[in-house]
């Protein structure tokens, strides 16, 4: 169980690190389309 444990806490913490990254992400993909258009 200990292993089980360790990997879902590793999956939370990228989920986590994702979900800060993302609006980020979606902001310059944003910009970078106006640019092009």
């Amino acid at each position: 169980m200990q292993e089980v444990e360790k990997e879902v806490r590793q999956f939370i913490k990228s989920s986590l690190v994702l979900i800060l990254f993302v609006p980020f992400w979606i902001e310059s993909v944003h910009e970078m389309l106006k640019r092009i258009i």
